[in-house]
């Protein structure tokens, strides 16, 4: 990961040493998609440029398994119900014994063997998309479903997107499906 932060960051020196635009992007271009080339995953990427709105795609149309990547969008529309008043970051949600249980990677279960435990909703994001944790996004799906959290980010524009399993009904024969 340290490696990967390097090279990228690599990357927007070098195309911040270029004065022209056109020689800006293309760097960057021929860049990432050499680094994205040399590495042993399936890797689909689509950066859209906040001032001048230029794109970057490589392999955006193929669908890909979102896996962790799940965990932003779930955030997204929690907080928009924040936002509108229905839900507060100071909730309490609670962990029993049996979730927290399950073999998966979850290091808030981890730092609560015994379960029982209790969070807010703001330490939960924390847990969630801070740390990967797969448990604690199982039980913010319990707030909002796959198919709430799916409507809400097609809702912004963001075409083709859906989450169909929470993680703890995840398995090699929905890994991708239709």
């Amino acid at each position: 990961m340290r490696n990967t932060i390097l090279i990228i960051a690599l990357f927007f020196a070098l195309c911040s040493c270029t004065n022209n635009k056109t020689e800006q992007t293309n760097t960057l271009t021929e860049a990432l998609d050499s680094f994205i080339k040399t590495q042993k995953a399936d890797i689909g990427v689509s950066i859209i440029g906040i001032e001048d709105r230029d794109t970057y795609n490589f392999r955006s149309n193929e669908r890909m398994i979102m896996m962790s990547v799940v965990k932003f969008p779930q955030a997204v529309a929690l907080l928009n119900l924040v936002d509108k008043g229905l839900l507060s970051l100071d909730s309490v949600l609670y962990f029993d014994s049996t979730s927290l249980k399950r073999y998966t990677w979850s290091p808030f279960a981890i730092e609560h063997p015994y379960g029982d435990a209790r969070m807010t909703l703001r330490t939960c994001f924390n847990y969630s998309v801070g740390n990967s944790d797969n448990i604690v996004c199982d039980r913010l799906y319990e707030l909002l479903s796959c198919e709430k959290v799916s409507e809400y980010i097609q809702s912004l524009g963001i075409n083709n997107f859906g989450i169909k399993y929470p993680y703890k009904n995840l398995s090699e024969d929905n890994l991708i499906s239709n």
